[in-house]
């Protein structure tokens, strides 16, 4: 005769059969809860203004037999920014050659495609080693008007800020502030394109959308800046290799891992002006709510201290610098000026009164520190 469970037994795995589903559902309503994370800003600093400490610089035209010429690539015979420039070495053959020519700004084209010279204006370089040719990194910029200056409104190309000696791009009022957003909800890292997120700045009551890329660590960076602004980001973070998302820019249209296209598209320019605040929004959906920080477009006051308060004869001073207002870009640290200019900082001494400049550059200590510092040469103090 066969023998069925007894009631008692039937029941009781019932009961345990339940409690595992129960448990099964608070566990995955558990994990549903978690995915829901709020999102974070941040900006690269609570201020950004920018204050050029230094002395017109001189720029250059092509050494003679190159130049710099740009590719047609909607074949509209005007320069657009996102179109490629090389710097040709041969200037005669009108196109570019794989191996020899510099590719500037741009993607790389094919050894033999046909360039072409600017209808109006030139390209135009800051020779920052002062070595009468172009070398690769050095600052190009549209000269759209022909007047050999760099202006608040024309392009710069290729590295935005001078490797060394003088910042002949940063101007009072261009610097850059980056934001950047940490929501694990949108990250695509390794997966299918994220939803791109929903923010906006907002300065005097006017909302404006901001455009955002994703970086390799499912963070979503983009900068802001003020309208006529010219400079770029020099060391981006690299864009997570995933398909772009719907309204995210290809920074690495190139495929060479470096976030160096289309970069004006990742910097918003807004209408600002000194002392306005600038809000940044983000509408997180999952959880619906709002998360903000706000900054302000302002210069600041600076600081300066000293290693000691005495010194002996011929000896160095270390001074450090701590002001905001000489960080243009927060993606790099910064160099001010090979020389910096006496009118930014100097240093008198009872034998010889007349002010005099620091040795050494300003060299700020780290990203978007805001913190530079230099050296002073006593040795150089004749009576």
């Amino acid at each position: 005769m066969e023998r069925f469970p007894s009631k008692g037994f039937r029941r009781a795995l019932r009961l345990l059969l339940i409690l595992v589903l129960l448990l099964s559902v608070r566990s995955i309503l558990t994990l549903e809860a978690e995915a829901q994370t709020l999102g974070t800003l941040t900006a690269s600093s609570d201020n950004f203004y920018g204050a050029n400490i230094n002395a017109g610089a001189s720029y250059s035209t092509a050494p003679a037999g190159s130049t710099f010429q740009y590719w047609d690539g909607n074949n509209d015979n005007q320069w657009q920014t996102q179109e490629t420039v090389i710097f040709n070495v041969n200037a005669a053959d009108n196109s570019y050659t794989a191996g020899t020519d510099i590719v500037v700004h741009g993607t790389t084209p094919a050894d033999g495609q046909a360039l072409k010279n600017p209808p109006a204006g030139r390209f135009m370089f800051y020779d920052s080693d002062g070595d009468g040719n172009y070398d690769q990194g050095e600052p190009v910029f549209y000269d759209s008007d022909g007047d050999s200056l760099c202006d608040r409104n024309e392009p710069v190309l290729g590295t935005p800020l001078a490797p060394k000696d003088e910042d002949p791009m940063a101007d009072v009022g261009e610097a850059l502030l980056q934001i950047t957003l940490v929501d694990a909800d949108i990250s695509g890292v390794g997966a299918p394109a994220p939803p791109a997120p929903n923010v906006e700045a907002v300065v005097d009551g006017t909302s404006y959308p901001l455009t955002l890329y994703q970086a390799t660590d499912g963070s979503w960076i983009c900068w802001i800046a003020n309208n006529g602004s010219s400079i770029f980001p020099a060391n981006p973070s690299a864009q997570d290799p995933t398909v772009p998302s719907p309204g995210e820019p290809d920074l690495d249209a190139d495929d060479d891992g470096i976030a160096d296209q289309n970069l004006n598209q990742v910097v918003n320019y807004l209408p600002l002006s000194e002392g306005k605040a600038v809000s940044i929004v983000y509408h997180d959906t999952s959880p619906a709510e709002d998360v903000s920080i706000t900054v302000v477009y302002d210069d600041v006051k600076g600081t300066v201290s000293l290693d000691k308060s005495e010194y002996s004869l011929n000896s160095k001073v270390y001074a450090t610098i701590n002001d905001m207002d000489l960080n243009f870009d927060p993606t790099v640290a910064e160099i001010r000026a090979e020389k910096a200019s006496t009118t930014v900082i100097q240093w008198t001494s009872t034998s010889n009164p007349a002010a005099q400049g620091p040795s050494d550059a300003l060299q700020e200590t780290d990203r978007s520190s805001g913190v530079f510092e230099t050296v002073f040469d006593m040795s150089d103090d004749q009576a």
